[in-house]
């Protein structure tokens, strides 16, 4: 490298550094809410070593987005406003994926309830509502399905594709009405799409568990000295259980063809 190179790689080196810096806040912030590669289970270091990574990836693919950006002329205001607006954007693209990846989980806490097997005296630390087996089995299934899959690309792709929703470099001043009023609709139809998917894969056992509690009152009445609750609910557990181990597979083959279907509608792709 000459004299005259190293001097234009030096003189182009702040405005690296703050795009490199602006990436990493929006990559980082989805990285940290989106499913697979940002579970709370994993060590701060290894989030923090994927997002560096995705970082270092991404930055060649947007750089042209941000122009001509010369770091002496942003002012400390402006630059937290597009600090925030980096931020915002990939947390919304990293929830977003969360929230379709959560699915499954509620559909176990469905499940849970409709077999007696939840217990409302152990929270879940991910849903906040009791903790049931099922329920943590489909927790613990879902990144492993999603890395798996490779279905973790679509939140990648939808923060690169962002930049083409929320201009690099924009300030919080700068985010028009339209922009928001397009998140409040990704929000709201994928939050729509994700509960109806959970009740979908839950359907059999809210069928059954009706049929089920139809049954006993009938049964209650016919015979009133009869511990209904203590004759059925062992039945109910063993037999929620079993049809659990025959329906897994084909719950879990229809969840992951759908989590295609629904990440493919979040922002920028």
């Amino acid at each position: 490298m000459n004299g005259a190179a190293l001097d234009a790689w030096i003189a182009a080196l702040p405005v690296q550094a703050l795009v490199f810096a602006l990436v990493l806040c929006r990559v980082s912030a989805a990285v940290m809410l989106m499913p697979g590669l940002g579970e709370q289970t994993y060590p701060m270091t290894v989030r923090a070593g994927i997002a560096l990574c995705l970082t270092g990836l991404v930055m060649p693919l947007v750089q042209p987005a941000f122009g001509a950006l010369d770091p002496a002329a942003i002012d400390p205001w402006r630059l937290g406003g597009m600090v925030a607006v980096e931020l915002l954007t990939g947390g919304l693209i990293g929830w977003l994926a969360q929230l379709v990846v959560q699915a499954l989980p509620v559909a176990g806490q469905v499940i849970s309830l409709m077999t007696g097997l939840s217990n409302v005296l152990q929270p879940d630390p991910a849903l906040g509502s009791e903790i049931a087996a099922p329920s943590r089995l489909f927790g613990l299934l879902a990144p492993v399905l999603v890395l798996v899959s490779g279905a973790w690309i679509f939140p990648v792709r939808a923060v690169i594709g962002s930049y083409a929703l929320v201009p690099a470099g924009s300030a919080i001043l700068s985010v028009h009405a339209p922009l928001i009023g397009d998140g409040v609709q990704a929000v709201v139809r994928l939050t729509g799409r994700s509960f109806a998917l959970a009740l979908e894969l839950s359907a059999p056992f809210v069928l059954l568990s009706l049929v089920w509690e139809i049954s006993l009152g009938v049964l209650g009445r016919l015979v009133p000295n009869l511990q209904v609750y203590n004759l059925a609910s062992p039945l109910q557990m063993l037999g929620g259980i079993g049809m659990l181990a025959l329906l897994m597979r084909a719950m879990l083959e229809t969840w992951q063809g759908r989590v295609f279907d629904l990440l493919s509608g979040l922002p920028g792709l």
